[in-house]
């Protein structure tokens, strides 16, 4: 696995863990979030591509770290979210079954 790769899923698993105590999406949207955590990986690539800077494993471990945290900290609600719907939906479900009883 790459270290950009590597970044990504650790910063994930850190954004995971922090987003209880540090939460953006209350006060940004979401795209633009999508937007400023991809930039840092853009630029590592096109300096790269551009012959300007060469990539290297610490930048594209640093530039995976800041993504990945940033997709976890706008994921993690809707996930949240969605797993709370799921249980929900189940709870009225057994709710109209004992009722139908």
């Amino acid at each position: 696995m790459c270290a950009r790769c590597s970044g990504i899923y650790g910063g994930f698993l850190l954004g995971v863990i922090l987003f209880p105590y540090v939460s953006l999406m209350k006060r940004h949207h979401a795209i633009k979030l999508w937007v400023i955590f991809t930039i840092p990986m853009l630029v590592d690539v096109l300096l790269g591509l551009l012959n300007i800077h060469s990539a290297t494993v610490i930048t594209r471990l640093l530039t995976g770290l800041f993504f990945g945290a940033g997709a976890a900290n706008i994921l993690a609600p809707i996930i949240i979210e969605a797993i709370n719907e799921v249980i929900s939906r189940k709870q009225n479900k057994g709710v109209q079954y004992e009722s139908q009883t």
